[in-house]
């Protein structure tokens, strides 16, 4: 493995998770972790094959990676696990082990009951990608900093939400709520 793609990128103390709805429903983007010493069954996001992906399937796990880091840096990432044929699973445990990233899925409630316990400290992060967790006493009750936004597949419209984190986006421009509400609204 080389190690200077990951070098070269500023990692700080958190430890963040990821948490998506459910499995992929194609099985051939599922990253499968069961057999992997790894917190979670499935690693939410993480396509398993990412060197015979096209873009389209790599919409939520770029869109992810971008959030995370940056679309550069996403960007960066994923044409090198490209490059090397580096797998899903792999992926995870390279994200897991250098910057402490983790991708759950909120149906492995109990996973995540147990991973948030084990880390239920200041310095994790928690990002939920699916409404149906913003309530969930699992999060609500923790010490971790919750994070909320929107599916990133591209089911609906929502490419403009993911137009600062998507090295894909179109580049509409897209107006940010607080400047429609500060220069537009009326008051």
């Amino acid at each position: 493995m080389n190690v200077t793609v990951y070098s070269k990128i500023k990692a700080d103390k958190a430890t963040r998770l990821v948490v998506g709805l459910s499995k992929y429903n194609n099985s051939s983007l599922l990253t499968n972790m069961t057999n992997i010493s790894y917190p979670f069954d499935t690693a939410a996001f993480v396509v398993n094959d990412v060197k015979n992906c096209n873009t389209s399937e790599l919409n939520s796990f770029r869109r992810v990676l971008g959030i995370i880091f940056s679309p550069k840096t996403a960007k960066d990432l994923i044409e090198y696990w490209k490059k090397n044929n580096i797998s899903g699973p792999q992926i995870a445990l390279d994200l897991e082990n250098h910057f402490q990233i983790y991708f759950g899925n909120y149906f492995e409630k109990n996973n995540l009951n147990a991973f948030i316990k084990q880390n239920n400290t200041k310095n994790l992060k928690i990002i939920l990608f699916t409404v149906k967790s913003f309530k969930d006493p699992i999060f609500k009750n923790s010490n971790a900093e919750i994070f909320k936004y929107t599916h990133p597949s591209q089911k609906g419209n929502t490419q403009q939400l993911f137009e600062d984190f998507d090295y894909c986006s179109q580049g509409y421009g897209f107006s940010s709520a607080d400047d429609i509400k500060q220069n537009f609204s009326i008051k």
